[in-house]
């Protein structure tokens, strides 16, 4: 969305036409879901948790500075309220077969190499610790960069680039054993 738009329908809201606040809503609720899922790992708890990211971020609608992009700031919200959730209800990570359900249910067996890859990266992603999971998502599944990134988490951006460098790192090493693991099946 274009930031001069975000910028007149955060006006419209504050002057009192709350139903602007949809298109935000619209343009946004599939990342940030992303975002609650994979910090989350429950698709009922990462509705709720969106859902109360988006109310969270209208009632405090008048403490967006526009320092950052509405995305960033709206992200940082979900960000918190996933982790403050996370450790409230001390939940468990998502368990490998909810991820498969989520992106389709098919066995390794049928599958070419590369959606076994996909698979793989997805299994791998989900069992990540939850903030280089966070970290990961943002950065290659939305797209952000590491300011923003650094921005939503309030982790420095030399230390988001040492986690995403170990990451990939300690990914790569996981794809590969596993990918062998299949071979030798």
């Amino acid at each position: 969305m274009i930031k001069e738009r975000e910028q007149e329908i955060i006006r419209m809201v504050l002057q009192g036409n709350t139903a602007a606040f949809g298109e935000l809503v619209n343009h946004y609720k599939d990342a940030a879901f992303t975002l609650c899922i994979r910090i989350c790992g429950n698709k009922d708890d990462a509705e709720d948790i969106c859902q109360d990211s988006f109310i969270k971020a209208f009632h405090a609608l008048g403490n967006f500075r526009g320092d950052s992009g509405f995305a960033t700031w709206l992200y940082r919200i979900v960000y918190n309220s996933s982790i403050s959730h996370l450790r409230n209800r001390k939940v468990q990570m998502l368990p490998i077969e909810s991820i498969r359900d989520i992106g389709g249910s098919e066995e390794f067996g049928e599958q070419d190499e590369t959606e076994m890859k996909r698979k793989l990266m997805h299994e791998i992603v989900a069992e990540l610790p939850e903030v280089e999971r966070t970290i990961i998502t943002l950065y290659y599944l939305m797209d952000h960069s590491v300011g923003e990134i650094s921005e939503i988490t309030g982790i420095s951006q030399s230390n988001i680039k040492v986690r995403l460098y170990r990451t990939r790192i300690k990914m790569h090493a996981e794809i590969t054993e596993r990918l062998r693991l299949q071979t030798i099946q």
